[in-house]
């Protein structure tokens, strides 16, 4: 099973149907799994089974429709009850690390771009990060990406590039048309804004050539009117989002990616693969210099460079042996990420993560340790928050400290353990400098600068054991 947003045109909505489509082709049973929208613009194999969350989440919002979200992931797979299952993309990885990291099901997490900025939100990189110890496989694009996370998750993890598309079509022979052609999304992470400004600069030394933009976006407005600003808009095309989008461009002279970051470009493989000479940023997390060797299948230019990226669109425009020569070598990249080779690793991948399976809650044993350690850590920052260090402590307050920091239920009616009696010495004296006392460090600290010398007799052992200590010599409050 695979789990996704949607299936609309997109990276990693294309590498699901591929390999959704080769799986099925090869005897597999694939079902796809949508928890935000119905649509699907990808030609499908019959049989496989697309399952939409649409209906279940319209006009559901807030903290009530991610409850929903999560609850509604659980009963399908279960309904769908698969030996493995994949999920791509960070916002949905989230929700699938949520609903599934404690079950018996196989789960496997694709990150699709570089970790260290998508999602957008620090929160959800943050939530990202801590939610992912609960999967058991993880899959990336690049080393770089992997290398993002901790140990524990790269043990767990393989590199795994995008396919390339199999219905290409055949490189383009002859003559070049005079044009330079970019594809993607019209977002701020494309970063066309650069592309334009460089296109301005080129065109003072190349005003034949022209810039065709195949996408869609938010910055679609933003990007008309920056073009008219550079004065380039009669020699600027915004071309939208279009099916035959290879043939289209494969007589181009130039393609560039001008991208601030990226996972494995797709596009960009894409366009190498039909013989377009290819530019590219050699952007986070690792993408474009995987695919490209800098001079011999294509060019690479630092980040935002705007000057390096005018040198390295002159450099192909003025040179037609050298756009020839990384034409013709870039197209050997249609074998080297050919689908059959790629979908065998994610084959193998998901085979080495559904044979280990411990017996019973044994099984489960690690995520169990993972999510106490997770629980406790994120309770202990709730309750350390300038907003409950305001008030006095409470029951409830040295309840739920209790148990973040020590693990065990704290009975106050009855004190028995050192740390209990501490803890009722807290609450009952109302101190707000006891908030801290949980820690041993801390209460060693605050018994001898704060009590007194004569109470350290008692906790000599303080150090070693805390078993050992007399407790019927502690002031009486204790």
């Amino acid at each position: 099973m695979f789990i996704a947003a949607s299936l609309v045109p997109g990276g990693a909505e294309r590498v699901i149907s591929e390999l959704s489509n080769y799986f099925v082709n090869n005897g597999l049973a694939v079902s796809i799994l949508l928890i935000s929208g119905d649509v699907v613009k990808y030609d499908l194999h019959p049989d496989i089974k697309i399952i939409s969350m649409y209906e279940d989440m319209k006009g559901r919002s807030g903290l009530w429709a991610m409850l929903r979200r999560k609850f509604l992931i659980t009963q399908y797979v279960k309904h769908v009850n698969p030996d493995i299952i994949f999920s791509f993309l960070s916002d949905v990885n989230i929700y699938s690390c949520l609903a599934l990291g404690l079950s018996k099901y196989k789960l496997i997490v694709s990150e699709r771009n570089d970790p260290e900025r998508d999602p957008a939100s620090m929160l959800k990189r943050k939530i990202r990060d801590v939610v992912y110890k609960l999967a058991d496989g993880y899959v990336f694009q690049t080393e770089a990406a992997k290398s993002y996370f901790p140990k524990s998750i790269q043990q767990k993890s393989t590199v795994i590039p995008n396919p390339i598309k199999a219905e290409l079509p055949a490189p383009h022979r002859g003559e070049r048309e005079k044009r330079i052609v970019a594809v993607g999304r019209l977002e701020p992470q494309k970063n066309y804004v650069l592309l334009l400004r460089a296109f301005a600069e080129l065109h003072k030394g190349y005003p034949d050539y022209t810039l065709d933009i195949y996408g869609e976006g938010s910055q679609r407005e933003y990007l008309l009117r920056t073009a008219k600003a550079l004065g380039v808009t009669p020699r600027v095309n915004f071309n939208g989002v279009v099916h035959n989008v290879h043939d289209l461009i494969k007589s181009a002279s130039l393609y560039v990616l001008t991208s601030d970051y990226e996972g494995m470009p797709n596009a960009l493989m894409e366009a190498m693969a039909i013989g377009l000479p290819c530019v590219a940023s050699d952007c986070p997390c690792g993408g474009p210099a995987m695919l490209i060797r800098d001079g011999e299948n294509g060019l690479l230019f630092p980040v935002g460079d705007q000057k390096a990226l005018v040198e390295c669109m002159k450099k192909i425009l003025g040179d037609k042996e050298l756009a020839l020569l990384i034409s013709q070598n870039a197209i050997h990249i249609r074998n080297k990420y050919k689908l059959s080779s790629i979908a065998e690793q994610w084959m193998l991948f998901a085979e080495k993560n559904n044979t280990v399976e411990l017996p019973g809650w044994v099984g489960y044993y690690e995520h169990y340790i993972n999510i106490k350690k997770i629980l406790k850590k994120i309770r202990y920052k709730i309750w350390n928050s300038p907003l409950f260090k305001r008030f006095l402590p409470s029951k409830i307050h040295v309840s739920i400290e209790y148990r973040a920091l020590i693990g065990k239920k704290l009975n106050l009616k009855n004190p028995q353990s050192f740390n209990e009696k501490l803890q009722w010495l807290k609450l009952y004296d109302r101190k707000p400098e006891y908030i801290q006392m949980v820690d041993k460090y801390e209460v060693r600290k605050y018994i001898s600068e704060t009590i007194g010398s004569e109470y350290l007799t008692p906790l000599i052992g303080v150090y070693d054991n805390f078993d050992e200590i007399d407790f019927n010599s502690l002031p009486n409050q204790f």
